[in-house]
């Protein structure tokens, strides 16, 4: 993994960062408990270890009072194939957006809605918008709306998010909870 923060001007930053992974699989054939010894599935593995190569890529413009970010993951989109023709996962691109701004309301309250986003190839997306309030530059609470809009036209909600934290020094450290609305 390696990251770059540039300066652009007095107080705006560029931060890009590049990763190259490596999954390693393995199927155990011997640990599984199979109901019919004689599945297709096991006879017809021809690869029970694979090592697949990977990579992601991210970018951060950000400032005091505003931050956008757009990330991608799994660039490669290799086809695993522990089992052949039998079983086999393509690993989709994963696409992230993500931006907010941070109003100032008094020195000791900020109110800072945001938005993420994530595209995965297969046609799902997700949409999760959010507010956070700034309690004297201290402490923050939070509330979220996670949208799960799986097919581009048909949206539902997946879940609300409730969330805390206290920022210390350098540090800051928050707690979330997620009240799920999904049937999952």
């Amino acid at each position: 993994t390696y990251a770059y923060r540039l300066k652009l001007g007095s107080d705006m930053h560029l931060s890009l960062g590049v990763s190259g992974l490596l999954y390693q699989l393995n199927l155990n054939k011997s640990a599984l408990d199979m109901k019919n010894d004689d599945d297709v599935v096991l006879m017809r593995t021809t690869n029970d270890k694979m090592i697949v190569p990977d990579a992601s890529f991210g970018a951060y413009l950000y400032q005091d009072n505003f931050f956008v970010g757009l990330s991608a993951t799994q660039l490669l989109g290799r086809k695993v194939d522990l089992m052949s023709d039998v079983l086999q996962v393509n690993q989709e691109r994963h696409y992230y957006l993500t931006g907010g701004y941070n109003f100032e309301i008094s020195d000791d309250f900020s109110l800072e809605p945001s938005i993420f986003t994530r595209f995965v190839e297969s046609m799902m997306y997700q949409v999760d918008f959010n507010v956070k309030a700034g309690i004297k530059k201290i402490a923050f609470v939070g509330v979220s709306y996670r949208s799960n809009l799986n097919d581009l036209s048909a949206s539902s909600g997946d879940a609300v998010v409730g969330m805390i934290g206290l920022n210390m020094d350098n540090l800051m450290f928050g707690y979330s909870y997620d009240y799920t609305l999904s049937d999952i």
